[in-house]
């Protein structure tokens, strides 16, 4: 069977290609895998890549090469070996004045790390001098208080009392200010939560007898507002449905400089009953705003929906209005919800 020319081979050169036997001279003249010398520097070369070896073939005058002058800011990146010396030549001042402005740049980066050496060593004289300094007063302490010794514990002691009340007067001081620090990170820390408790807090109205005469249920929410932003509610059920408000204020486009609008949405959330629950629709919504100086009620609108909202839908529940109650930028909104 391996005798037969007929039989099927794989080329031995790596090409993947699959012949008959008899065809193997014939594609080893043609297999892009075979040897093929290269006419300018004599080397073997694989076939399919005389091309690529051409193009950084040192003894080829055509292969692509790259101005020396580049790396100092030269625009020519490949060029042909042979115009290279041409290129060099004809382009002799350009590249003087790029190497000129590369030295020039190198000198004032010389300079600068010379300031700032300068500046470090002033430093350091500095604190070398301070440092001697200290040293001096500290030698001067000690030598004071050995003549004391010489002189008499009598005299010493007074003046030990006064070192140990200056330092406990330094110990209190330090305590002092540690106080100091406490308290302020503590009022930092109130300031946060006081700021935190404005931004989301919740109160839940069980319910309210509409001008219709039913009884709807809803949410109260106070939240504070700044310009494109998006402000979280509360989590709460609605009869057997778990719902989440949510609101997105931004600067009103109809009066900039002192209003600002918002867009207020429920959105139905996955509970634990919703296997049991067949719907969940508003068919019925009471909304208004509540001016928290006087709890009066402004910008108050109600209409009828017909909105089933299935686990992840939600619902854009009230139009875009204008917050006219600008206390501290906070805003209490009132909902009402009626659900079939």
């Amino acid at each position: 069977m391996n005798g037969c020319d007929k039989v099927k081979i794989k080329c031995e050169k790596g090409c993947g290609e699959v012949l008959q036997k008899c065809d193997t001279l014939d594609h080893q003249k043609k297999c892009p895998f075979r040897n093929q010398m290269c006419e300018y520097c004599r080397k073997e070369v694989q076939a399919n890549r005389t091309n690529e070896h051409a193009r950084i073939c040192l003894d080829n005058p055509d292969g692509v090469v790259t101005c020396p002058y580049m790396e100092v800011g030269c625009e020519t990146i490949e060029i042909a070996r042979k115009d290279l010396n041409t290129h060099i030549t004809q382009n002799m001042i350009s590249h003087q004045k790029l190497l000129l402005h590369e030295l020039n740049q190198l000198r004032i980066g010389n300079e600068q790390l010379r300031t700032e050496n300068k500046q470090l060593n002033d430093k350091m004289n500095k604190k070398e001098f301070e440092t001697t300094n200290k040293q001096t007063d500290l030698y001067r302490s000690i030598w004071i208080l050995l003549a004391l010794v010489i002189t008499g514990i009598a005299i010493l002691i007074p003046l030990i009392l006064m070192e140990r009340d200056k330092i406990q007067r330094n110990e209190l001081s330090i305590q002092s200010h540690e106080q100091s620090i406490q308290s302020s990170i503590q009022s930092i820390q109130t300031y946060e939560q006081s700021i935190q408790s404005l931004m989301s807090t919740a109160g839940y109205i069980t319910e309210f007898i509409s001008d219709r005469g039913k009884t709807l249920q809803g949410i109260e929410w106070t939240h504070g507002y700044r310009e494109d932003e998006t402000v979280y509610g509360p989590i709460f059920y609605l009869g057997q449905c778990k719902l989440r408000m949510h609101v997105v204020t931004r600067q009103d486009s109809w009066h900039p400089s002192t209003e600002y609008g918002a867009k207020y949405y429920v959105r139905r959330l996955k509970g634990d009953n919703d296997d049991v629950i067949n719907s969940c629709t508003i068919t019925y919504i009471h909304f208004y705003n509540v001016n928290l100086a006087d709890n009066s009620k402004f910008n108050m609108f109600s209409e009828d929906k017909d909105k089933q909202l299935e686990v992840g839908d939600e619902d854009w529940i009230s139009r875009e209005y204008h917050l006219w109650n600008k206390l501290d930028k906070l805003a209490t909104v009132r909902i009402f919800f009626e659900f079939a």
